[in-house]
């Protein structure tokens, strides 16, 4: 039942609450000296404000990183000589009503996979002084699921 809150908890860190992170632009590629390469990899990342700002380790590659991440689809501009920034706009009402409704459906699945676990130990053991053990670990664990998820929407 922990490996389920472990694989929910693993499922919901990468949808978007109200801010976005960084990290989401770190994995876009460049092309320098000759390759392709992610831009964690010739940038330092980070936020301020509603924008990500990305400053390159060699200032000559700000306008190409820039480029880029037009070409990506990001809203990015060379803000400085040394600073790229790219402007993340707070998430509209129908992105928050469907990013409710995809935790929900989460938070559904994970508890069914628990009640899942439940009945399998149920069909196993005979004994009724366990079933009691058990329906309290798994009305704590679905508790625990319906908190996690809240806690996100909250977040939004």
């Amino acid at each position: 039942m922990e490996k389920t809150i472990n694989n929910l908890s693993d499922s919901i860190v990468g949808i978007r609450g109200g801010m976005i992170s960084a990290a989401v632009i770190d994995t876009v590629k460049v092309s320098c000296y000759g390759q392709q390469t992610p831009i964690k990899h010739v940038a330092t990342t980070g936020r301020v404000g509603d924008s990500i700002y990305v400053e390159p380790y060699d200032a000559s590659h700000t306008n190409h990183i820039a480029k880029c991440l037009v070409e990506a689809g990001f809203s990015a501009y060379a803000f400085s000589k040394t600073r790229v920034l790219v402007s993340v706009p707070p998430p509209s009402g129908d992105q928050k009503r469907e990013t409710i409704a995809r935790l929900k459906k989460l938070a559904e699945e994970a508890k069914i996979a628990i009640r899942n676990i439940r009945k399998k130990f149920r069909q196993k053991q005979d004994s009724k002084d366990l079933d009691v053990e058990i329906q309290k670990s798994t009305d704590s664990y679905i508790a625990e699921i319906d908190d996690i998820i809240n806690r996100k929407i909250t977040g939004l």
